[in-house]
């Protein structure tokens, strides 16, 4: 979400730095805030005892494919 804005900052693992260049400029800062709300809220359902594997798979669904190119 840092790097969607344009920010830069230290990346702790120097191999995923292509990686996380290429999913920024994919997803923008609008969807990678919406994702981070997401997991937000699911962590939120999961302190309420919902069942994992069904909320696991609601979010891996919901996650933004990335621009095919």
């Amino acid at each position: 979400m840092v790097k969607s804005i344009g920010k830069n900052f230290f990346i702790n693992n120097l191999d995923y730095e292509n990686q996380i260049k290429s999913a920024a400029d994919d997803f923008g800062h609008r969807t990678a805030r919406e994702q981070a709300a997401n997991i937000q809220q699911e962590l939120y359902r999961l302190d309420r005892n919902v069942n994992v594997w069904l909320l696991a798979e609601v979010l891996v669904l919901d996650l933004p494919e990335p621009a095919q190119g």
